[in-house]
């Protein structure tokens, strides 16, 4: 009887979302940053989907994934190599869609180049470009909102047993505790911890 009714139940829930556009639209917009972040190293990157040099077949894009892993290492004609040079005396070379990684200086092109077919949002002010900066950068925000999510869920979960399992003066310190950092303005707590920690994305986690 529970199962028919929690079946029901979220039949209805699922109902309810399906009629409501804003909530799907919503829905398939995170999918798609997902994907995006997802797909990243596919979509845009300095190193080719497949590679032959030298008699000899490579799939870098593949290989980078197992260097940064620590299974495989790089054979000795792709050890820091620049693959763009590298691919000039190749026999065969299948780049991705846009071939540079978000780091990477363009040394031939400009700095602020506008939007061409070699760079599709055009340049920075240091001569990387931007779309492959926009898509590994969605990679990093649903990183840094995941590990937020995960660490506020399991501070919360820590603190509000503790204050709810002994009450009196610990449920009374814990809420008053909770009162002044919410009294604080994010802006102004950003700051703070900025100039006291280093800069880094562990930080702003």
């Amino acid at each position: 009887m529970s199962e028919a009714g929690g079946q029901s139940y979220w039949r209805r829930v699922a109902g309810e979302f399906r009629r409501r556009r804003s909530a799907l639209w919503g829905l398939r917009t995170v999918l798609a940053l997902v994907a995006l972040a997802l797909l990243a190293d596919l979509l845009a990157s300095d190193k080719p989907y497949y590679m032959r040099v030298d008699g000899r077949s490579y799939a870098p894009v593949v290989r980078d994934y197992g260097v940064w892993l620590g299974l495989v290492e790089w054979p000795e004609p792709l050890r820091n190599a620049d693959f763009k040079r590298l691919a000039e005396r190749a026999e065969a070379v299948w780049w991705s869609p846009i071939p540079y990684s978000p780091t990477r200086v363009d040394i031939t092109g400009e700095v602020f180049e506008p939007p061409s077919g070699d760079h599709w949002l055009g340049t920075d002010s240091l001569g990387r470009d931007v779309a492959a900066g926009l898509i590994h950068g969605v990679r990093i925000s649903l990183t840094i909102g995941l590990v937020v999510v995960a660490i506020q869920a399991a501070v919360g979960l820590l603190l509000g047993g503790l204050a709810g399992y002994y009450g009196g003066w610990v449920d009374l310190v814990l809420s008053r505790l909770f009162e002044l950092m919410l009294g604080i303005p994010t802006f102004f707590l950003i700051l703070t911890v900025a100039a006291v920690f280093p800069p880094s994305i562990y930080t702003l986690m």
